[in-house]
């Protein structure tokens, strides 16, 4: 699994100083908070999504490692033009067929495309 260190020691030391500063029931809870509201907190701060820990434990693992696409394969003559139509149909309904993604802080992140013709050929 791929852990950036910098971006690992940052947040230890952010919890270090707050058990540090505060008295140990309130950094507890300041704490508890933090860990689990930053990401979400980041995510608004940027304008993006904060990607559930089962999407992004995809993109933990070996460089190596295969990842799932999406393929559509057609059997007899079709117009390239449906094709297109139907593929920006389905990215205009479901959100994670348009969404990229983005690193911020070591933390992986869903960004929304705004416009769907440019993701298309």
């Amino acid at each position: 699994m791929k852990v950036r260190l910098e971006f690992f020691l940052a947040r230890i030391s952010v919890l270090i100083l707050l058990f540090a500063a505060l008295p140990f029931w309130q950094a507890a809870l300041v704490g508890v908070f933090l860990t689990w509201s930053y990401q979400y907190l980041v995510a608004w701060y940027y304008g993006v999504f904060a990607m559930p820990s089962m999407d992004s434990m995809v993109f933990m693992g070996d460089d190596t490692a295969r990842v799932n696409f999406i393929s559509i394969t057609t059997l007899e003559k079709y117009d390239f033009s449906l094709v297109l139509s139907k593929a920006r149909e389905f990215m205009l309904q479901k959100p994670k067929l348009r969404w990229h993604i983005t690193e911020i802080f070591g933390d992986y992140y869903w960004k929304d495309t705004a416009d769907v013709d440019a993701v298309l050929p």
